[in-house]
């Protein structure tokens, strides 16, 4: 007769009841079962999801507390920190956690263009072009490497270099999202509202869960003053992602304008924390 492990079964079931609450995005069910599981037994696993759970519930600070102590973090570790650094406004440690993980091998390719993001974003000009040069030596689609010149081009403020690269983009990848997202940004810009939402609405229906697209759109309809559409699709950027600022700080704008004072202070304030 084999034995029965009830221990092991628990922690079995609780990982597996996890998972499925993680995919169902129910982070706060999904971290009760994983923190139960990982009383029982101390994986790195188990404690990565929980960090994880933190990050997607807002949580920026708990969840890279927790992901820092895994001692080999795995590529979706790695990823997680970046994007939650980035978020902060930590972009070299961002750098630096992405950079580790090459000197390790692990996904190259990838976390040399999230480099090249991040440079061109701070207008690094250098180091993105490192990074992007790296990143062809691995593979990397040249449409991907127009999206971030253009990125860097329109954080100078230089729209018709960043027009060019982001067409150049587009002519490699039709359904290169950053490109026209990048675009609707521009077009914004220039007051040609019509065609910026054209754009945005392209990029939404190859992503529709990319919570800045949302937020780009709802800045759209917050300048025609559509503010019941503009304040659903703020709502919408922050349930993709609770740490979406510039949406809180926009849907404190609609309940200003709505005279709902103590609604737009809460949404001020979230958006500073």
């Amino acid at each position: 007769i084999i034995p029965i492990d009830e221990k092991a079964i628990e922690i079995k079931g609780r990982k597996l009841a996890g998972w499925c609450y993680f995919l169902n995005t129910d982070y706060e069910q999904a971290m009760d079962e994983y923190t139960g599981a990982y009383l029982l037994c101390r994986d790195d696993e188990i404690l990565k999801r929980i960090g994880q759970c933190h990050l997607n519930l807002g949580d920026l600070n708990k969840g890279i507390e927790l992901l820092e102590e895994i001692p080999e973090p795995d590529y979706e570790t790695i990823l997680s920190l970046g994007q939650a650094y980035t978020q902060k406004g930590k972009h070299t440690r961002a750098i630096e956690v992405y950079k580790k993980a090459i000197k390790k091998n692990v996904e190259p390719a990838e976390f040399f263009i999230k480099i090249a993001q991040i440079a061109s974003r701070e207008g690094l000009e250098k180091e993105m072009s490192r990074a992007l040069e790296k990143s062809l030596l691995y593979g990397n689609s040249k449409y991907k490497i127009f999206q971030i010149k253009g990125d860097f081009y329109l954080g100078k403020g230089d729209k018709k270099k960043a027009l060019k690269m982001y067409t150049k983009a587009l002519h490699y990848n039709s359904r290169a999202v950053k490109a026209l997202a990048g675009l609707g940004l521009i077009y914004h810009q220039q007051g040609n509202i019509k065609s910026a939402e054209e754009q945005f609405l392209k990029a939404l229906n190859i992503e529709p869960n990319n919570d800045a697209l949302y937020n780009n759109l709802g800045a759209l309809y917050f300048i025609t003053k559509e503010y019941e559409k503009a304040e659903q699709l703020f709502k919408k950027s922050i349930k993709k992602n609770p740490n979406q600022t510039e949406a809180f700080y926009n849907l404190g704008l609609i309940y200003e304008k709505k005279g709902r004072i103590e609604h737009a202070l809460a949404m001020y304030h979230k958006a500073l924390k």
